[in-house]
């Protein structure tokens, strides 16, 4: 198990990924359309704002972390916002979700990014593995969202 960089040519294994995570969160609804999704997930993959850190077996992806590098309005400071948080069933393990936060810790490191943010709901896992998972890694609740000050 390893975790890299997901790059376009990761697109199909990613695209495959990304609707079971809404089918299971249960996103796709009867105005679901899958042009518009395709082009969301081309969209997420190439954005110079989103880094994606991919979790991989046997070079084939097994999860993936989205996060979206921005600044706060009118301070300019730093933020990388979580936007969805993902593995498939038989992977979903808090060492899998572990090793892809160390990764992304990583990357936001890099960026100069002092502050996290997380929605509870972008991350499935039972509620207390999700709060050991969330408050190892110096996440506070704030209401639903979680928050890191680095």
């Amino acid at each position: 198990m390893y975790c890299r960089a997901v790059t376009p040519k990761d697109h199909k294994e990613f695209y495959v990924l990304a609707y079971k995570s809404f089918v299971e969160r249960e996103d796709v609804g009867t105005d679901f359309n899958e042009t518009v999704f395709n082009q969301i997930v081309k969209n997420t993959l190439v954005h110079e704002s989103h880094h994606i850190q991919g979790l991989f077996e046997d070079d084939m992806m097994v999860g993936f972390c989205v996060v979206m590098l921005d600044k706060i309005p009118f301070s300019s400071q730093p933020i990388a916002i979580f936007d969805l948080i993902h593995t498939d069933v038989s992977h979903r393990h808090i060492d899998n979700f572990q090793m892809m936060f160390t990764a992304i810790m990583k990357v936001v490191a890099e960026h100069g990014v002092k502050k996290l943010c997380l929605n509870s709901k972008n991350l499935i896992l039972d509620e207390d593995q999700k709060t050991i998972l969330l408050s190892r890694n110096d996440f506070t609740n704030q209401s639903i969202n979680w928050e890191k000050n680095l």
